[in-house]
């Protein structure tokens, strides 16, 4: 019995490697487009923490800095890299060298698939510490309101 296999199977593994070849370029852009949003977070709150500053003497403000200062915090930690995972060259030669050619091709769809469902956990994780830190910034917009208002809070 051969082990050859039929081309139509071997146009399939094309297809499914194409698929997430596609998946993988979109998972680089939504996780850039992700430390897009992170940075401008950190920025925001940090320029509006400063014009904050300068009205310190109100409770409300005091409320403000520390939310926008929780709010960059939580922008730095979804900023920080951490480790994308991703397939060796040496893993690759190992594994795929001296299989078929629908073979190598399995294999590579496998650990691709393993890689990307890792890396999606990444995104989520990155994406809900987004959202933290676009809440806190959101709060603090409303304690400046509340010190812009006549509304006054003594701390002391």
């Amino acid at each position: 019995m051969s082990d050859a296999v039929p081309e139509d199977r071997l146009a399939q593994l094309r297809l499914m490697q194409d698929e997430v070849n596609a998946q993988q370029a979109s998972y680089d852009q939504r996780l850039q487009g992700m430390d897009t949003r992170a940075g401008l977070l950190v920025a925001a709150a940090g320029i509006a923490a400063s014009l904050a500053g300068v009205r310190i003497g109100n409770g409300w403000m005091i409320f403000a800095i520390a939310t926008l200062l929780g709010s960059a915090v939580v922008g730095v930690i979804a900023l920080w890299p951490g480790h994308a995972k991703s397939l060796s060259r040496e893993g690759i030669r190992n594994e795929v060298y001296g299989r078929t050619e629908a073979g190598a091709l399995l294999w590579l769809f496998d650990m691709k698939d393993v890689i990307l469902t890792d890396n999606e956990a990444r995104i989520v994780r990155k994406a809900r510490l987004f959202q933290v830190g676009a809440i806190l910034f959101a709060i603090s917009v409303v304690f400046v309101f509340l010190a812009a208002t006549t509304l006054q809070v003594k701390i002391g």
